[in-house]
């Protein structure tokens, strides 16, 4: 199976699982889940980055693009008794939130003690025969990321340019890292990245005998605190402390109306093409060992980006008064290279946001598959279903980690009422998921009757007064009656690949936002409850998924 064959899948991240614990994880929960794709006859699992995150917990700027986040460890697979697991990691109560400071500071303390018995030779015969060839495999990156959070826990900040000036210059810092407990944490580190990429192959065998694939993604940028800059500055346009010249992000658009700026570095491309893209290969190489298929994030980058001085605000001016802009990126010069050494069904292109002719006529040149949106594909289209005229070579979703979910969205726009203009109509929605509706007849009844009766949609709902901060509205019980119609309009429209946010799935309200765009706290927290994934959903799942015809062969064929 691959991203060219009629199919669907859920997205949710790794840290999004249900279970016991701070956070969700390797393990019991990421094989349930398994288990629950299966059973809907999904063919895809997608996952946001799991490499480490930053201190925000966003996995869109992370400390490395080759390292895993060893938050996700399968605790209950490290040997430790059962009863200081529990004691020390596990003993927060499971709830609909991911508490990372708890997490982080019990899972150190296991880590520790499962090194400690490692490199004393109690037990882990698995890690041992593995070992070599995994420290072989993965010299490339593996040394650099572990000297660097070696560094970082010492100074207690990835911020290497904070870092005495001895430790921000790579080859400085290796001559003083030479023995005592330096060295040590550095066989740490690397211990517990030999330990996720044991799981992960284990867990991606479990996955493979399911017979569900793993959609992974490609941020288009790395964290500022990063070992890829702290090894490569050179690749990046920054200094040799770790100060930005130029930093990333974009421009306002209709879905983000301030703008956003990344502050992630951006990338010297001249520097890139000099090597070969080495590093950009390198990179890509090692994330399709871990997926089935990936998606190159922020695809429009690759054609051109968007260049933000290094201390400016959104709009503003840089110190030496030039202005942000739009700039080349490295184009055909890579993406040539990187297809011709890659399967390019392996790849989608996320094209969503600004774009022009010239990163639709790049993304077209290697037949990738582009990315629509039901929520942003409504804006000024009356009452025309847009999704009829979707590209069978697209996939398609509800919304996405950025996008509240789309029951929620729904709330807003009918809350919003005629007087606040949206480019998005609530009524002509409506009007088009009526006829994905199977009670649709008293639905529609419903929303005819409620102008007339309660005098405006405002009145109707009880909703006038404006929400405070950190407040969300629950959807109402008449959209909720819309939750399959939203899904069947994406299943039965023609893109290859259908996904869906599990918030869309289960019909939550604002309050399930997994991410807020431009936006630093309060994000990557949801997660599953437990019981949430119930037999009963699976099955609507599975009989939606067949009405649209995208059952996996061996699902089919043996139903």
């Amino acid at each position: 199976m691959s991203i060219n064959e009629r199919t669907s899948g859920i997205l949710l991240p790794l840290f999004s699982l249900a279970g016991y614990g701070s956070v969700g994880a390797l393990g019991g929960a990421a094989r349930t889940f398994v288990d629950f794709l299966s059973r809907a006859g999904q063919t895809w699992w997608q996952m946001l980055p799991i490499n480490p995150i930053d201190v925000f917990h966003s996995p869109y700027s992370g400390v490395s693009a080759f390292a895993g986040e060893s938050l996700f460890l399968d605790v209950d697979e490290l040997g430790l008794p059962e009863t200081l697991v529990k004691e020390v990691a596990l003993g927060v109560l499971p709830g609909n939130r991911v508490d990372y400071e708890s997490a982080q500071r019990g899972r150190k303390l296991l880590y520790r003690e499962a090194f400690e018995r490692f490199t004393s030779g109690c037990g882990y015969a698995l890690f041992h025969e593995q070992e070599e060839e995994f420290y072989e495999r993965n010299r490339y990156w593996l040394d650099d990321y572990a000297l660097f959070q070696a560094c970082a826990d010492r100074f207690g900040t990835r911020n290497w340019s904070q870092w005495p000036k001895e430790y921000r210059r790579h080859e400085m810092a290796v001559r003083q890292v030479r023995q005592g407990q330096e060295e040590r944490d550095v066989q740490f580190i690397r211990f517990l990245q030999l330990v996720f990429d044991v799981q992960w192959r284990q867990f991606r065998q479990y996955c493979q005998e399911k017979n569900i694939l793993l959609l992974g993604d490609v941020p288009i940028y790395v964290g500022q605190a990063s070992a890829d800059t702290w090894s490569h500055p050179e690749l990046f346009q920054m200094n040799e402390d770790g100060v930005p010249d130029r930093v990333a992000g974009v421009p306002a658009d209709d879905f983000n109306p301030d703008g956003q700026r990344w502050d992630s570095p951006l990338y010297d491309w001249q520097e890139h093409a000099r090597t070969g893209f080495d590093w950009w290969l390198k990179r890509i190489e090692h994330t399709l060992s871990r997926f089935d298929a990936v998606r190159l994030d922020h695809f429009i980058g690759f054609y051109n980006y968007y260049s933000f001085p290094a201390g400016t605000i959104l709009g503003g001016q840089g110190h030496s008064g030039d202005s942000s802009d739009w700039l080349p990126g490295p184009r055909e010069t890579f993406l040539d290279l990187l297809f011709d050494r890659f399967d390019r069904s392996r790849f989608i292109a996320e094209d969503l946001g600004v774009m022009n002719e010239g990163v639709h006529k790049l993304r077209d040149r290697y037949d990738l598959p582009g990315m629509n949106v039901l929520q942003f594909s409504f804006d000024n289209c009356g009452r025309t279903n847009p999704t009829l005229q979707w590209k069978e070579n697209s996939i398609v979703c509800t919304g996405t980690h950025d996008t509240p979910p789309v029951l929620a969205w729904l709330n807003d726009l009918e809350l919003a009422g005629p007087e606040h203009w949206t480019p998005a109509n609530f009524a002509a929605i409506w009007h088009v998921l009526l006829q994905y509706q199977r009670d649709s007849e008293q639905v529609l009844m419903n929303f005819q009757e409620y102008p007339q009766r309660y005098g405006s949609t405002r009145d109707y709902w009880h909703y006038s007064a404006p929400l405070a901060p950190g407040e969300h509205r629950p959807v109402r019980e008449d959209l909720l009656a819309l939750r399959q119609a939203v899904i069947r309009i994406v299943m039965n429209s023609p893109g290859k690949v259908a996904l869906f946010p599990m918030q869309d799935l289960l019909g939550l309200d604002a309050s399930a936002r997994t991410n807020f765009p431009g936006r630093c706290d309060g994000n990557w927290l949801w997660r599953l409850l437990p019981g949430q994934l119930t037999d009963e959903r699976a099955d609507e799942l599975l009989a939606l998924t067949a009405e649209g015809n995208r059952l996996p062969v061996i699902s089919r064929s043996t139903r």
